[in-house]
């Protein structure tokens, strides 16, 4: 987390990512000077600007979905103006009441249809999909902008995330599921973790350890490229 872009480039690279999420915060002013870093470090971008996604926040009050709606349909105009893909991404039902209300695939799906947003696509995430199955998320391939690939902790009461593969077969199982559709995006791995955890690794370590586990999905969901990401998130090629 606290490692710089600089740093994120040069370990994901020598870690054998072939790509990496974009997060604003961490880029420093010069654009020609960060988009020289990536060339140079052969990697492509995994999120920002090759899709943008949006969360809707928790609901409030009785206007609050017709707020969302209105909002989505000015970022939609604005990403069809810059020639971005959109996608919505549904959060894990813990986090209902602080992050979003759309909690599901049928929640994302049933957003947009109501703003007539069907050229928005749904940004998938294992952890926040944990609970959804292979057969939910095969039929919306098509529609994902793309996957972050993260597990949820075997251990109860945690609220961090783990490297996908220590949590069970449930990541594998939905990479699976999207690459027998014909999904062939990056598996962008991201780690929301602690100080004292996860993001506690070296930036080297925790870009090691993460090809390491994304490595083990990629074998065994097929030709599916990776990707990495500042906080803890790294894409492979």
């Amino acid at each position: 987390m606290g490692a710089s872009f600089e740093e994120d480039v040069a370990a994901y690279s020598a870690a054998g990512f072939g790509g990496i999420g974009i997060w604003e915060f961490k880029l420093p002013a010069d654009d020609t000077a960060n988009v020289t870093l990536l060339r140079a470090a052969g990697l492509a971008v995994a999120n920002e600007p090759e899709s943008v996604l949006v969360i809707t926040g928790p609901l409030g009050d009785a206007g609050s979905q017709d707020l969302v709606v209105e909002g989505l349909r000015e970022i939609a105009a604005a990403a069809a103006d810059a020639g971005v893909r959109l996608g919505l991404e549904p959060i894990h039902p813990s986090q209902s009441a602080t992050v979003s209300f759309v909690n599901s695939i049928h929640d994302a799906l049933a957003l947009l249809d109501e703003a007539g947003l069907g050229e928005v696509g749904i940004m998938a995430d294992t952890y926040n999909l944990w609970e959804e199955t292979p057969a939910a998320l095969a039929p919306i391939a098509p529609r994902v902008t793309g996957l972050h690939i993260a597990d949820v902790p075997a251990e109860p009461g945690r609220t961090d995330r783990v490297l996908p593969g220590e949590g069970g077969l449930r990541s594998a199982a939905l990479v699976r599921a999207l690459a027998g559709a014909g999904w062939d995006g990056f598996l962008d791995v991201e780690i929301f973790s602690t100080p004292d955890l996860f993001w506690s690794l070296p930036v080297a370590e925790a870009a090691r350890q993460a090809y390491a586990f994304a490595s083990t999905l990629h074998t065994t969901a097929g030709p599916t490229p990776y990707g990495s990401e500042p906080q803890g998130s790294q894409t492979v090629p």
